[in-house]
């Protein structure tokens, strides 16, 4: 989270921080304006704040905004999540690809530790220390890349596609298949295999392609019977 000059977050960015956890755990009902005198008041802070977080969260991607209506919660669409996983894919790999060549200890390390922290998870909560170990994964190759882009990139797309991934590991059929693709893209990257990772990789997006329909569909039928906003 960015801090003011004092070090201490200022009201706008706790506002943009507890409201982007909203829509990250899926905790807005899709298509509904979001009312920035009810989040102040569920925030106990003016509307200033709100209105600047929520503008900042437009831009993010995380809500959508109308000239004259204001800010809505977005539902999951298809292109969308399929753009920003796709997105993950790439930017996965274009980390992984340079830090391998340069962090070669690294990079093995942190595929060992991405092993390790998805190997005999227990049943209640497999499916997010999935994602949370793959998320870990992806966000420490993009911060130890030269390009000061993709760590913003990768996070922002993490975070808006996190919620359909843990519907999608909750099969272990799928965390699996996700587990060996990870695995067999970063051999692939260490032995400098560039093309052999992307035919991996164009494997993952074909099976995620199959999925996604019915994963957003269930995303958005779970979010629709929230009460808030």
């Amino acid at each position: 989270m960015d801090h003011g000059w004092s070090g201490v977050p200022t009201k706008s960015e706790s506002a943009h921080e507890h409201l982007k956890q909203l829509v990250i755990e899926g905790r807005l009902r899709p298509s509904r304006r979001l009312s920035p005198t009810d989040l102040a008041a569920l925030l106990q802070i003016s509307v200033t704040p709100v209105r600047d977080a929520l503008v900042r969260l437009e831009a993010e991607g995380f809500v959508a905004g109308e000239p004259g209506r204001g800010h809505f919660s977005k539902p999951f669409t298809v292109e969308e999540q399929r753009d920003l996983q796709r997105q993950l894919f790439t930017s996965f790999l274009t980390c992984l690809d340079e830090v391998a060549r340069d962090q070669g200890p690294a990079v093995r390390a942190a595929l060992s530790a991405w092993r390790d922290a998805v190997a005999g998870l227990p049943e209640a909560d497999t499916a997010l220390a999935f994602v949370a170990a793959y998320d870990r994964l992806l966000i420490g190759l993009a911060d130890r890349a030269t390009s000061a882009i993709q760590p913003r990139l990768v996070r922002n797309a993490v975070e808006r596609t996190r919620y359909v991934r843990r519907l999608d590991a909750r099969q272990a059929g799928r965390r699996a298949a996700v587990a060996a693709g990870i695995d067999a893209v970063g051999a692939r990257a260490l032995e400098g295999d560039l093309m052999g990772a992307i035919e991996v990789l164009r494997g993952q997006a074909r099976a995620l392609g199959v999925e996604l329909p019915h994963l957003v569909a269930e995303a958005n039928a779970q979010i629709s019977s929230l009460r808030f906003p």
